[in-house]
């Protein structure tokens, strides 16, 4: 018996549900060491994409893209929402780029697991 058979027969309704709240486990645990910092984690660029993105000023040597981002999800409220909307983007990859790379691979004939691939990115970051 396959480990995948259980969700395979599972109504399709509940199987959204459950990718749905496993993405959104996936964002929040991504998002836990801003939460263990009690801020989010800055680095020595992160004032000049604000202020390129509040202020509307493209910056000599930074791309204005990620502060209008920056200014957009955060509402002008709070850095959170920036930090668990990119938390989601990666979590939603993460869901979505082993089903492609192994098509992929299996289609070339090539073996390998991604699996692997994303234990050791995530203990790379973590540990």
């Amino acid at each position: 018996m396959n480990k995948n058979d259980n969700l395979d027969n599972q109504n399709p309704t509940t199987k959204k549900y459950l990718t749905v709240y496993l993405i959104i486990f996936g964002a929040l645990l991504l998002c836990f060491r801003a939460f263990q910092n009690h801020y989010p984690l800055l680095y020595s660029d992160t004032g000049t994409y604000i202020r390129s993105g509040f202020l509307g000023t493209v910056p000599l040597d930074r791309p204005i893209i990620y502060g209008l981002f920056l200014r957009h999800i955060s509402l002008s409220v709070t850095p959170w929402l920036v930090i668990f909307t990119q938390g989601l983007l990666i979590s939603i990859l993460m869901y979505l780029v082993p089903d492609r790379k192994q098509a992929l691979f299996k289609k070339n004939g090539l073996k390998k697991n991604i699996y692997d691939d994303v234990f050791l990115n995530f203990k790379t970051f973590f540990f």
